[in-house]
């Protein structure tokens, strides 16, 4: 595993809403962000996702402006998923991905970086295993305990 969290990356959803509730991943990301040393990428979907179950937590009129002020600050390079398509459809056959995630391996692909996600979740680790791809997965929460024990 990589022991910085520096240079390009696909972020999923949990880590646009890691950034966007300051939890002290989002703090972390925010830091790498502000300072150059990441720049993150995310598909349309991952930015709807985001903003959805924002909404469930913040209400609506909040998650979209955050939202959508992240997606205007540029420290997030927001990707059509149009070329995305087939290969999202595809890992979706060959396991029990969410539709998101599914997009989010397929753009870490396409652009040669990895994959962010914020947490081993059991049912995302499974799955993972079944599926074959070049995009390296990481996790935030990794990133975050390093730092904790480096402190």
């Amino acid at each position: 595993m990589r022991r910085e969290l520096r240079g390009s990356m696909a972020f999923d959803a949990s880590v646009l809403i890691e950034l966007l509730l300051s939890t002290p991943g989002g703090r972390l990301l925010r830091e790498r962000l502000l300072d150059g040393s990441l720049l993150g990428y995310a598909t349309e979907l991952a930015l709807t996702e985001a903003r959805y179950i924002l909404c469930r937590r913040i209400g609506w009129e909040a998650a979209a402006s955050r939202v959508e002020k992240l997606s205007l600050s540029g420290f997030i390079e927001v990707e059509d998923i149009t070329p995305l398509c087939e290969r999202a459809s595809k890992l979706k056959c060959e396991a029990a991905l969410s539709l998101p995630d599914c997009f989010t391996i397929s753009l870490a692909e396409m652009l040669s970086i990895p994959a962010l996600f914020a947490r081993r979740e059991r049912e995302l680790l499974r799955e993972l295993r079944r599926i074959k791809t070049e995009a390296e997965i990481l996790f935030l929460e990794d990133f975050v305990e390093a730092g904790r024990t480096r402190e």
